[in-house]
């Protein structure tokens, strides 16, 4: 299959909340889950408003056709604003692909990309998993490195890893 990347702008965010529902892992019906997360403190300042902060960088993964099936972008997080992994001002990745996406490599294809992207705005990057993610080893690859673990926003135990790309 033929996959190109191409850098999430503005009128991406849609595709950014619905990408947001898979990477949080929420299971209910998609509107549902967009709705529940727009008002969730902890996810919902990862896409509100998308494109207008100093640092927004991410990359989407289309198919030949042109059609978006994942995204990974950064962001730091704001001062004040809940949810940050390690502080305000650090990029915060979040990957997903479509379901039917997945075992296509774009998890790694989007993160080589989004680095060499977001090199020019930000010295490391952080992120949150939760411990059943097989991810974890895509991360490893990428050369995140495990910093703490954390309770995630369902009260589970998740892994907060870090890796730095300036």
């Amino acid at each position: 299959m033929q996959i190109t990347m191409r850098p999430a702008v503005r009128e991406d965010e849609a595709f950014l909340w619905q990408m947001l529902t898979h990477a949080a892992s929420m299971d209910a019906p998609l509107e549902e889950a967009i709705a529940s997360a727009k008002i969730d403190p902890s996810l919902e300042g990862y896409v509100r408003a998308w494109g207008t902060r100093d640092g927004d960088v991410g990359v989407i993964a289309c198919s030949h056709d042109g059609a978006a099936l994942g995204a990974a972008w950064v962001r730091a997080g704001k001062p004040g604003v809940p949810g940050a992994i390690v502080a305000p001002g650090i990029a915060e990745l979040a990957i997903a692909t479509r379901p039917e996406a997945r075992g296509l490599g774009l998890g790694t294809r989007m993160l080589e990309a989004l680095v060499v992207a977001a090199r020019a705005h930000h010295r490391e990057i952080v992120l949150s998993m939760r411990e059943t993610n097989p991810a974890i080893r895509l991360y490893e690859r990428a050369g995140f490195v495990l910093e703490r673990e954390i309770v995630n926003r369902v009260g589970g135990r998740s892994f907060a890893m870090r890796r730095a790309i300036a």
